[in-house]
């Protein structure tokens, strides 16, 4: 980790005790959403919206690269009675994901280009690639039906 690399597993720490508040937007458009199916979250975190896939039917995959994320995440669905499959990947250095694998691959508040061919070929025909990216200047939104551009 170089000086301008943030410590996750630190950053995760601190924030412990906040509540697994679900994305407003991702609120908006859960009724648009499969019920069913796999789903893979990518750089999840503390895991609140693998959480609310699985709440909502879905078998969820979460990836992060913070062991930290994934264990707040982990003891999280043991509490809710939820079974989530997480997995400790760095993104960065192994951005492969198994081709039409998942109904939804959703991917909110995290960019890397370098990923975005990778997260076309994970999902299933007729399934969904969500991404939400923001910075300081606007906020973009992206929602999009697996096969359009």
């Amino acid at each position: 980790m170089t000086s301008s690399t943030p410590d996750w597993n630190a950053r995760w720490r601190e924030r412990a005790d906040q509540p697994f508040t679900v994305d407003p937007w991702l609120l908006s458009i859960a009724p648009l959403l499969p019920s069913t199916g796999l789903a893979l979250d990518l750089a999840c975190g503390r895991g609140r919206h693998a959480l609310f896939l699985a709440e909502k039917g879905l078998s969820v995959t979460a990836l992060d690269s913070s062991a930290e994320a994934l264990t707040q995440l982990g003891r999280e669905a043991t509490l809710r009675n939820l079974v989530i499959d997480t997995r400790r990947v760095d993104l960065e250095v192994t951005p492969l994901l198994p081709p039409a694998a998942f109904d939804l691959v959703l991917l909110l508040f995290y960019l890397q280009r370098s990923l975005m061919p990778h997260l076309r070929a994970a999902v299933r025909p007729g399934g969904w690639r969500i991404g939400r990216d923001a910075n300081l200047q606007q906020r973009r939104t992206l929602s999009r039906r697996a096969g359009q551009s």
